[in-house]
Parts: C-alpha cells; structure tokens; sequence
C-alpha cells in the first residue's frame, strides 16, 4: 500500500499585497526626465568646451531648464491630480468586484480648469461577474464616489455589454435655504426616508411655497385620518398654512401654501322679473362663496334640499342668511323667516316673496304649523293626482338659532300646555318631518344654529342637511359633529368674518369667504 507525504505548506511571499480599497503610493513623474534634459545639456556644454561647434550654449541651457521645469511641473500637477482622484477610486473599488486595486478601474478623462481642478468625466469599468441589474449598484457607484471626491457626480450613460459607467460632473445647484431643508426633512419624516421631494420657493422671498412628494407609503395613506394627521402636522411644523393634493393611484402628493382670500366679497344678485319654472327651479343654484382658488361654491336646493349653517357671535352667520334671503326673494321664491333673535331680518319684513318674518315664538309654531300643514296639503295633491310637482312654487323656510327658538318653544310650552299633553312641544317633531319629507314637496330649509351639539340636532336630523356650512375656527368636536373629521376647520385664521368651509361639488371640504349682505335695516337712508 502506497505512503501518501504530506506537503509542506508553502512559504508567503515576501512581497506585500495592498488590502483591496488601498492604492499602492503614487510616485511623481517628471523628476527623471528633467534630470535627464538637464545632463544632457552638461554633456552638450563639455563637448562644446572640446570642440567649439556653436556659440549658442547659453540658449541650450536656458531650453534645458525650461524643459526640465515644465517636466517637473507637469509631473506635480499630475500627481497632485491622481491624489485628488485615489479616494474616490478607493470608495468604488469593492463594488467593482476588482482582485487587487488599480487605477485602470478608473480613470478620469476630463477635469475642470485650474492648477489642479477636479474630475469633469470619468470612466469606471468592472468585472463581469458584478450582477449590475440591481438599480442600487450604479446609485451605490456614485453615491461614493461623490462622497469622496466632494462633488456632485451623475450617471452619463451605463453600457452593462461592456462593463462600462461613465460619470459627469452635476451642473452647480443654487445653494439650499434653511428653510427649504427643513421642509425637506418633515416631508421624509412623514412619508419616509425614500420620499423623493420637490421643493418650489418663491422667486423672490426664497420661502417655501410647495413640495411635491413621490412617496411609496400608499396602503398606509389610504386611511383618510392618516393623511389628515399628515396635513396639520405639515401646517404645525412648517410656516403659513398649508393644504394637500393627493393623488392615491400615483403615490404622491402636492402640499402648497394656501393661496391669499379676501376679506370681503359683496353679494350682486341680479333680480329675476317672470316666475321661475320648473326647470329652473332644478337648476337654481344659490352663492355661497369664493373659495382658495377663486371658485364660486353653490347650493343647489333640487339636490340638497335642506342647509345647515353654524356659526358663533360674529362669524357671520346672519350676514350669510341674508345673502340667501336675498337670492330667494330676488329669484321669485317664496320665503318665511323665522327669526331666532327678533330683530335679525326686520330689514326684510317689507321685501317683495318674503311672506312672513316671524318674530314671537307663538308666530314661530304657528308658521312652522303652517309650513307642514302646506307640506300636508302639497301631498295629499299628489297623491290624488290633483297637482303635479312643477305646478307648486318653492318655499324656503329660513331659521336662524335654533337652539334659542328650541329652549324659548320649551319655556313658552309649559305655560300653554294642556293637562294630558306630551312633555316636549310637538312642533320640534314637525320640524324633524319638515326636514325628513319637504323635499318632495318643494320646500326647503335653512337651519343656522351657534355649535353642532347633539343635543339640538341628533344624527338623523343632522344627516337631513346635505348641505352645510361652519363658520369660523371649529372645535375638534365640532368638527367631528360637521365634518367627521376633527381637523377641519379647526385651524381657520381669527377674526375673518364670514370665513368657513363648505362642501363642494363633489362633497369635499373647501375654505371659503362668504358672500357679505348688509342687514337693510341698519344701512344709512341718508346716503
């Protein structure tokens, strides 16, 4: 049986071998061929001493050394130049898939101007081996070199075929404000470190005025609470106030600084001389504001039959109701007034379709009594084929504070209240049918009221009002009763009258600057 030797292991080799990411040291080049020029012209001046041949030596002398000093110097800048390119190469060599580190990997073919300037183009080759279908290898690739070289460096063009990067030198970017970096750092706090964000400053002050964001958090931020959180957060943390454009199927989203709104816009109704038909009734669309972007919002009683308005002390509620009495009366519509505060719409007692203004809370039951018992008849007409709905002409029934008419309907129905009568007045659950039913018999409602409080308007008389409007900043809860959302509204600027939200055409919240109506009964006759 054979003896199997093992081997000695084998010896290392002495020669040192440079870690990978490690450039062995750069020598300067143009010292040996000055020195070279320069004995030349020794040689030259010695046979020259032997055997005069010319008397130009001194000039031979004065070519050597220029030689030799451009030599000298070119061979400085270059080495200077490949020292300011080593760290790059460094920072890319282990993607490279490189054995042993070289500077043919890397090699730059253009610099800028300047003694020593800096890499313009580079050409970067690798192994075959590197998988470069992965999108971070070239990301990687400049990242670093970039990082290293301390310039900004893009892609010129990838040829996978030959292993093949070359890099460019980024055109100079304008510097980043301070305030466009930290809008940049809430955005990718927000939506990620991957957000990609496009800053939009104003020329002329350099303050931020939008950010589109590509983001890849899509799932997360189709919860409507999510991106609301997201809005005020940006309008917190950012200057001014902020509003969003999202754009769910393409993952991105717009934020801009709200755009300027008056603080005022007159109310122009242009009177109405025929009788409105039908067909214009279903078309009749009453102002209620401009919004942010200049756009006239509207009712449209046909499709929303009923209103809400909310409002405190000084918001402008009342002036808004006159600017819709006015509407009505001027477009032929018959109106009935119950005025929560008894001196609110005395101005239009005298208007022509404002049939009643009531004032007294007996005159209030009797003419919400009135009202439904019209609804009554308007059905009962239809029913028996009678009347068509285009033969009624329509009502609108305006109230304003409900909840001081509801508590002084309770006080006044106590002391009236025959022995045997149901505790709360019943003409509360006339006005919860009027809400329910009127429509079909072409009489709508505006109800105005100070907060949205479940105590006055329960969820099924609350969801009667499809259209609606808040003026003034909201409470979170508020909000919540208006909106179903404890954000909106909340942040309206103070002390704007008539300023609030409403529903646009496709049932989204909008800001809005209401249309102002002078009350008539406080205008100067003088004038």
């Amino acid at each position: 049986m054979a003896t199997r030797v093992a081997r000695p292991p084998a010896r290392p080799s002495s020669a040192p071998v440079a870690p990978l990411g490690v450039l062995p040291r750069r020598q300067v080049t143009g010292i040996f061929p000055a020195l070279v020029v320069l004995a030349a012209a020794v040689v030259l001046t010695g046979v020259n001493m032997q055997a005069r041949f010319t008397d130009a030596i001194a000039w031979v002398w004065v070519a050597a050394v220029v030689i030799a000093a451009v030599s000298v110097a070119s061979g400085i800048r270059t080495y200077q130049k490949q020292s300011r390119l080593d760290p790059g190469i460094e920072a890319v060599l282990p993607s490279l898939g490189a054995q042993r580190p070289s500077r043919d990997l890397v090699r730059a073919v253009k610099w800028t101007r300047g003694w020593v300037g800096v890499p313009r183009k580079v050409t970067i080759r690798y192994a075959s081996h590197v998988d470069d279908r992965d999108v971070r290898f070239v990301d990687q690739i400049v990242t670093s070199f970039s990082r290293r070289i301390g310039e900004e460096y893009r892609v010129l063009k990838h040829v996978p075929r030959r292993c093949l990067i070359v890099l460019e030198l980024a055109p100079p970017t304008t510097p980043v404000s301070r305030e466009q970096q930290r809008a940049e750092q809430v955005a990718k706090l927000l939506l990620g470190e991957s957000a990609k964000v496009e800053v939009t400053t104003d020329p002329e002050s350099n303050d931020v005025r939008k950010m589109k964001v590509k983001h890849d958090m899509g799932p997360r931020l189709a919860i409507p609470a999510r991106r609301m959180q997201i809005e005020k957060v940006i309008s917190s943390m950012l200057p001014g106030r902020w509003r969003a454009h999202w754009d769910l199927e393409g993952d991105e989203v717009t934020f801009e600084i709200r755009p300027p709104m008056p603080d005022m816009v007159l109310h122009e109704p242009a009177p109405s001389t025929k009788q409105l038909t039908h067909a214009e009734y279903k078309a009749f669309k009453i102002p209620i504001g401009v919004d942010e972007d200049g756009s006239v919002q509207t009712w449209q009683p046909s499709v929303s039959p009923h209103m809400l308005v909310i409002g405190g002390t000084g918001s402008g509620k009342t002036s808004f109701q006159h600017t819709v009495l006015t509407h009505l009366a001027q477009a032929r519509w018959r109106v009935w007034v119950l005025d929560g505060k008894r001196i609110e719409f005395a101005g239009f007692r005298t208007w022509p379709n404002v049939e009643l203004v009531a004032a007294r809370v007996e005159h209030q039951v009797r003419m919400l009594h009135a009202a439904h018992e019209l609804m009554e008849q308007r059905y009962t007409q239809l029913e028996e084929g009678t009347a068509r709905l285009e033969d009624f002409e329509p009502l609108a029934l305006i109230i304003d504070e409900y909840a001081t008419f509801k508590a002084r309907v309770q006080r006044w129905y106590k002391t009236v209240k025959p022995k045997g009568a149901p505790t709360q007045a019943p003409v509360l659950e006339l006005l919860s049918d009027l809400a329910r039913l009127a429509r079909s018999a072409k009489i709508h409602m505006l109800l105005g009221i100070q907060r949205p409080d479940v105590e006055f308007l329960g969820g099924e008389m609350r969801d009667n009002f499809g259209a609606r409007l808040s003026l003034g900043r909201l409470s979170p809860q508020g909000a919540m009763m208006m909106w179903d959302s404890p954000a909106i509204g909340v942040a309206l600027p103070r002390n704007k009258r008539g300023r609030g939200v409403t529903l646009s055409a496709e049932s989204l919240p909008v800001e809005v600057q209401t249309f102002y109506t002078p009350d008539p009964a406080k205008l100067d006759k003088s004038d």
